[in-house]
């Protein structure tokens, strides 16, 4: 199945996101570094190049563990994800989101790809190649949504890193207003990884790319879409 639409050229200045050691306009690392890149033109090619720059360099920054704290004796509740960690996945997350509306206006896409039409295809899919932001921006909304409902099938303490690739620009791609029925499925994707992080909680040697992938749904499907209740949980 192929899609085609005409696309204009963008020129790259109207995109800036700074990404390094320490990002200036944040005052903060980046969840997701891409080093070595021109600023100046960094989301336009993160968005357009993902694959590309994983050949290079590696997308996640993966944050030292700190060890939760019950935010009042009173409530008895204690954060999932560290708040200096969910700060950082929404401040990579905003500013790719704000860049990928500004594209939108300015541009029509063209791009001819091979849409997968079932889950074993999708899942080699997922599992074996770098997330194309343009290629996400082809599929309606209803293929997005069955997509999430494949990441939360998948989503296990096994899972490639290219997944949470997958589930991070798959979130910039989807729409922050759901319907009730779709917002559960995200709920649902998010619910799973609060189980692998209450796992990874009882590992000494937990894995530092399963961590960060499930601490960054949780942290974007509770302040993203809304959900903030599942970052804190009863003690």
């Amino acid at each position: 199945m192929t899609t085609s639409r005409k696309r204009q050229k963008v020129e790259d200045s109207s995109f800036r996101y700074t990404q390094g050691p320490l990002d200036d306009e944040f005052g903060q690392h980046g969840a997701f570094p891409l080093n070595n890149i021109d600023s100046d033109d960094l989301v336009y090619r993160y968005l357009m190049s993902v694959r590309e720059e994983a050949r290079a360099d590696r997308l996640f920054h993966y944050v030292e563990r700190v060890k939760k704290e019950s935010t009042s004796a009173s409530s008895h509740e204690e954060h999932i994800v560290p708040q200096e960690k969910v700060d950082e996945f929404m401040s990579t997350f905003t500013a790719l989101k704000e860049a990928r509306e500004v594209r939108l206006e300015r541009s029509e896409l063209d791009y001819n790809c091979f849409i997968p039409n079932s889950a074993a295809q999708w899942r080699k899919k997922v599992f074996s190649e770098q997330p194309d932001a343009n290629f996400l921006e082809v599929l309606d909304h209803t293929t997005v949504i069955k997509l999430i409902v494949y990441y939360t099938k998948w989503l296990l303490m096994s899972m490639p890193e290219e997944l949470g690739k997958w589930i991070f620009v798959t979130f910039i791609r989807l729409d922050r207003e759901l319907e009730h029925k779709e917002m559960a499925i995200v709920r649902d994707l998010a619910k799973k990884a609060i189980k692998i992080r209450e796992k990874i909680d009882e590992l000494t040697d937990e894995s530092p790319v399963i961590q960060h992938i499930v601490d960054m749904i949780l942290s974007i499907v509770a302040m993203h879409f809304g959900q903030r209740d599942l970052l804190t949980k009863s003690t």
